[in-house]
């Protein structure tokens, strides 16, 4: 599965890179010396995260240097609307540039027709300042490298002696080393026969405790309990590009088997075996994902099963051997979310945009800060609305269904001027928070 992500990296057309070599900076044609502060002031800047308007030496429109280009770049979230802008130098308004690279020149106009990521250069060997909407400034994506595969993954722990290690916690045992398997990408191995116990483990990289992970991919994490109530084979499966191990007594191994595996790589469509269509449960909430934009468009069908096998699946609605999911891919490139609930043994599968799942709604963190304010960890939009739910029995659940038991629903609308001055003074930790 191809990942990308969008980086600073800034390219105006017609503008040349030799290879590995850096530009060096040129000489300015009003004599200015060589910047170490460069900001796009303007009245953009109170919705770039500034205090105010026109304010040269506010860093949070701040460009960034880019030694490949020689130019100094930057990418600002803007709201749709009108706004004008120069380029100011070191924090002042004594060396400043506006339109057509004219030193002290004339604010550049500029029309945001929707919300949308704006990108800005500045040439300090021309005095130019240009944008991604009035010029060819574009965003180079780039492809993000793959996580490097470690030589060993190792579950050391108390359970060493068990599987023939001659003491506890030695990451460089080689009778607990997992398997390769390079069809999948994922280490994995079962052992046969573990007796009864109560025992701890966690994953180390490359025979010692330089890399290690826990249970929730947390790097140094926490030890892994692993209560084995009798006697019994456990597999574990180490996925190295997100650092997340899973064993089969704390967790299912899930699988997406379905009529688009071998687009995805899978060696056969119907493939319950195939860990390409592996969904993980990463925090540990009993919600397993698989994200991936890598189905061409079309019509298809899947189904969740468990343990690599047929021996139990489950179709539309939850239902065991149930009836295949059905979903459709309108065009190339579209994100797919895949999303079992193995509280409620469920899958669902979304098409475009993020998965559906309790998640989000247990991690965020809301604070009712004024008897008529509420102030919330999230990133509002107008395409959104937003209730504040309550249960008086408690009886309120969330799956991948939605919302069960019995609660009512209030609307709450976005205060857009943000949370007030009083209640920042008093809880200066919710800076940046939503204000209901």
């Amino acid at each position: 599965m191809h990942h990308l992500r969008a980086k600073l990296l800034l390219a105006l057309i017609g503008i040349f890179v030799l290879g590995a070599v850096g530009v060096l900076a040129q000489d300015n044609p009003d004599g200015f010396p060589f910047p170490d502060l460069v900001v796009i002031p303007g009245s953009l800047q109170d919705e770039a995260g500034c205090s105010g308007e026109w304010q040269p030496d506010c860093e949070d429109t701040a460009l960034t240097f880019n030694d490949a280009t020689g130019l100094f770049e930057g990418t600002f979230t803007l709201p749709a609307g009108s706004y004008v802008y120069k380029v100011a130098l070191d924090g002042a308004w004594d060396r400043n540039y506006g339109a057509n690279g004219e030193a002290g020149g004339a604010d550049i106009a500029l029309e945001v027709p929707e919300d949308m990521d704006v990108s800005f250069t500045y040439d300090h060997s021309t005095g130019i300042v240009q944008d991604s909407i009035n010029d060819e400034v574009t965003i180079m994506m780039e492809e993000e490298e793959p996580a490097a595969v470690p030589d060993i993954v190792n579950v050391p722990g108390t359970i060493q002696p068990e599987l023939g290690c001659p003491g506890e916690w030695a990451p460089d045992c080689e009778a607990t080393f997992l398997d390769y398997l390079p069809e999948y990408d994922v280490f994995a191995r079962t052992f046969d026969n573990i007796s009864a116990g109560a025992y701890e483990y966690k994953v180390a990289i490359n025979g010692s405790w330089d890399e290690n992970y826990g249970g929730l991919a947390d790097a140094g994490g926490a030890n892994i309990v692993l209560p084995v109530t009798e006697d019994t084979p456990i597999t574990f499966v180490y996925d190295h590009k997100t650092n997340w191990i899973m064993d089969t007594v704390r967790q299912k191994i899930v699988t997406a088997p379905g009529s688009f595996q071998d687009e995805l790589g899978c060696a056969n469509d119907w493939a319950p075996e195939c860990l390409i269509t592996w969904l993980q449960d990463v925090d540990g909430d009993g919600i397993y994902n698989l994200s991936t934009s890598d189905i061409p468009a079309g019509d298809y069908e899947v189904k969740a099963a468990i343990g690599r096998s047929w021996d139990e699946n489950y179709g539309a609605g939850g239902e065991a051997d149930g009836e295949n999911i059905t979903f459709s891919v309108a065009e190339d490139g579209t994100n797919v979310n895949f999303t079992f609930d193995s509280n409620v043994n469920a899958m669902v599968v979304t098409v475009g945009g993020s998965s559906v799942t309790g998640a989000s709604l247990r991690e965020r963190s809301a604070h009712w800060v004024l008897a008529d304010t509420i102030a919330w960890d999230v990133e509002t939009s107008d395409d959104e609305s937003y209730q504040l739910l309550y249960s008086e029995d408690a009886s309120m659940s969330v799956s991948v269904f939605g919302l069960d038991g019995n609660y009512e629903a209030y609307d709450l609308s976005v205060n857009a001027d943000g949370l007030q001055t009083e209640v920042l003074a008093k809880f200066p930790h919710l800076e940046g928070f939503s204000a209901f």
